[in-house]
């Protein structure tokens, strides 16, 4: 059996990378019409993923970390609309 491991490895980084855009999408669609979180969300994952790029993270742990990055608030929307109700 032979597996080539850098073509394994560019598969692994297309579907994180993937995974991410995806996990993005979302986040931006949940706090549609919230710039300044939507904002928030962003520049965090986009300290979180230069800071993985810098230290040579293996591609599954930068997935957690950017996805991490951008859910880290995902609770403030719901508090809110809880604190809000009568």
């Amino acid at each position: 059996m032979n597996i080539d491991i850098s073509e394994d490895r560019k598969e692994m980084i297309d579907m994180a990378r993937e995974l991410v855009s995806i996990v993005k999408e979302k986040m931006i669609e949940y706090y549609a019409g919230d710039s300044r979180r939507v904002h928030h969300f962003l520049k965090v994952h986009s300290f979180a993923k230069l800071i993985a790029e810098i230290e040579n993270m293996d591609p599954g742990e930068q997935e957690v970390l950017e996805i991490a990055a951008l859910t880290h608030d995902i609770g403030i929307k719901l508090s809110l609309i809880h604190i809000s109700e009568p």
